[in-house]
C-alpha cells in the first residue's frame, strides 16, 4: 500500500475518533444535567411542581394543537363564500364576479384558517379592470373581496388604457367607452405621464372656448399638438423660448376678434411663432393664411 492511502485512512480514523469524542462528551454533559435536575426535585418541593407545571402546560398545548388541526380540517371551515363588494368610494361597472372566481380555482382548495390571503390579493389583481383588491376573513367561512377597479381616463398609443391615477393597464376598449369616447393620447413609450399631463392642461387653457382636446401628440422630437373636439388642429411645437402655455393664451384671447373677422371655420392654428400664429381656414386644401406673415416659426 502506498503512502498516500494510508496517510487518508489515518485522517479518517482520526476525524471518526474526534466525532465519537464529542457525541459522548455531549451525552455525559447531558447525563449530569439530568442528575443534577432529579437531585435539585429530591431536595426542594418548589422544583417538582415546577417541573410538573411545565410538563402539564407542554401536553395541554400538544393537545390543544392536535384539537385545532383536526378541527380546521372539517367541512363547516371550508370556504363556501366569496363576496365581492366594491371598495368604498368605488364603484364595479367592469369587474365580474366569474372573472374572479375563476382566478381563485387557481389557488386550489383552502379553508378559513390555511386561507393565503397574499396569494389570493395577487391572483385576484391579475383579472381585468382591477386595480387594487382587499382581502378578509369573515367568520367563519367566507371571504370578503373589497374591489377598486380602474376608472380610464385615456387610450394610450392606441393598444392601452390609461386610469385616473396616470397608470397604464389593458382592457376592452368598447368596455372602457361606455361612458363615452375617450380622448387619444399618443408618445414615445414611457412618456405618457408627460402627455397625459399635457392634456389635462389644455383642458383648462382651452375651457374659456368651450373646447376640449379629443387628440395629444408628442412627437420623438419633443413637438406637441393637439387635436380639438370639433375636429381643428393646434400646432404647438416646442415646449421652448415663449412657452406653450403663453401661445395657446395668446390664441385663446385673440380667438373671439379673430373669428369675427373671418366668419369661417378654421382647420388648424399654428401657434409655433414667437410673436404671432396662423391659421389655415377650412375650405384651404394647403397653405397657411398668415396673420403674421413676418413671423418666424419656431422649428
Amino acid at each position: 500500500m502506498s503512502a498516500v492511502p494510508q496517510q487518508h485512512a489515518r485522517r479518517r480514523a482520526a476525524v471518526v475518533n474526534e466525532t465519537a469524542g464529542s457525541v459522548l462528551e455531549s451525552l455525559k454533559a447531558a447525563g449530569l444535567a439530568f442528575v443534577e435536575l432529579i437531585r435539585r426535585l429530591r431536595r426542594d418541593p418548589l422544583w417538582i411542581k415546577r417541573f410538573a407545571m411545565a410538563l402539564a402546560c407542554l401536553a395541554a398545548t400538544g393537545l390543544l394543537g392536535a384539537l385545532g388541526h383536526w378541527i380546521a380540517q372539517k367541512p363547516f371551515f371550508a370556504m363556501q363564500r366569496v363576496i365581492v363588494e366594491a371598495a368604498p368610494g368605488h364603484a364595479l361597472n367592469h369587474v365580474q364576479d366569474g372573472s374572479i372566481q375563476l382566478a381563485l380555482r387557481r389557488i386550489g382548495f383552502f379553508d378559513f384558517f390555511s386561507l393565503d390571503l397574499e396569494s389570493v390579493r395577487d391572483q385576484v389583481q391579475q383579472v381585468d379592470w382591477v386595480r387594487k383588491v382587499q382581502v378578509r376573513r369573515v367568520w367563519p367561512n367566507a371571504l370578503l373581496l373589497e374591489v377598486e377597479e380602474h376608472q380610464p381616463i385615456a387610450i394610450w398609443n392606441g393598444d392601452r388604457l390609461i386610469n385616473h391615477h396616470g397608470e397604464l393597464f389593458t382592457a376592452n376598449f368598447a368596455e372602457a367607452e361606455i361612458a363615452g369616447d375617450l380622448p387619444q393620447l399618443i408618445g414615445p413609450d414611457g412618456s405618457h405621464p408627460q402627455v397625459l399631463a399635457r392634456w389635462r392642461d389644455l383642458r383648462q387653457w382651452l375651457a374659456p372656448l368651450a373646447r376640449s382636446p379629443s387628440v395629444v401628440s408628442l412627437s420623438a422630437s419633443h413637438a406637441w399638438q393637439a387635436r380639438l373636439d370639433d375636429g381643428s388642429l393646434i400646432l404647438l411645437g416646442r415646449d421652448e423660448g415663449l412657452g406653450i402655455e403663453h401661445r395657446v393664451a395668446r390664441w385663446v384671447e385673440s380667438h373671439r376678434s379673430v373669428m369675427e373677422r373671418l366668419m369661417k371655420p378654421v382647420a388648424a392654428v399654428d401657434l409655433r411663432y414667437p410673436n404671432g400664429f396662423a391659421l389655415q381656414m377650412a375650405e384651404q386644401q394647403g397653405g397657411h393664411m398668415g396673420l403674421k406673415k413676418s413671423a418666424k416659426r419656431d422649428k
